[in-house]
């Protein structure tokens, strides 16, 4: 019988490592397990530049500022997969 496990990524070394659901946190709140740092960049940025920051980063969104830091949105890997897929097949992108 397989043990059902959680999994949480390890930056440094690249890969999941498992958590056992005995070891769950059930007495931490977001606060605790959230990442301090708000990463964002200018609507302005290239699709590129976003992609890169993501990389270096090993982050999944970035908020999308004004110049007057006023929040816009919020741009997500799943967005640029979007907008990758379609350049690559269109009708990969508008089927689901």
């Amino acid at each position: 019988e397989e043990d059902e496990a959680f999994y949480r990524l390890d930056l440094k070394r690249r890969f999941p490592v498992p958590i056992a659901l005995e070891a769950w946190p059930e007495d931490k709140n977001v606060g605790d397990v959230m990442t301090p740092a708000v990463h964002s960049v200018l609507d302005t940025a290239t699709l590129g530049e976003v992609t890169n920051c993501m990389l270096d980063k090993g982050i999944h969104r970035l908020f999308v500022r004004d110049p007057d830091n006023k929040l816009l949105g919020i741009i997500t890997s799943m967005d640029l997969l979007r907008v990758f897929a379609e350049r690559l097949e269109p009708k990969v992108a508008t089927e689901s």
